[in-house]
């Protein structure tokens, strides 16, 4: 943060690291999807990311968090949304089948499409 401070103008520093003791993360990279102009984050709970954390994100950055649970054919649980979802300008592709849960697979694709997005 030092270095950043010293190479670019930081105006505010948002830190989570108190929630590492207790084991809880969210990785900015891959763990969250996020639709900028609906201001979801799409995430799949996974160690990498935390419904705890997730909810302070989505505090701090004005998003509605959209958690749910995926897994692979073999049970696997799916660490990292953007394994199965990519939010564009116009259309959303998503994985529907890794969604475990029949009523939050229908929730996200009406979120998706309420936003304007055409699923594939």
């Amino acid at each position: 943060i030092e270095l950043l401070k010293a190479r670019y103008r930081v105006q505010d520093i948002i830190d989570y690291s108190g929630l590492e003791p207790d084991g809880l993360f969210l990785e900015g990279t891959g763990a969250m999807v996020l639709d900028h102009v609906a201001r979801i984050a799409y995430t799949v709970r996974s160690n990498r990311a935390n419904a705890i954390a997730l909810e302070r994100f989505a505090t701090h950055f004005n998003f509605e968090p959209m958690a749910f649970d995926a897994v692979d054919a073999c049970g696997q649980a799916v660490y990292h949304t953007n394994v199965l979802m990519c939010v564009a300008t116009e259309f959303a592709l998503v994985g529907f089948d890794l969604i475990p849960d029949p009523q939050r697979r229908v929730e996200i694709r009406q979120r998706l499409e309420e936003t304007g997005r055409s699923t594939i």
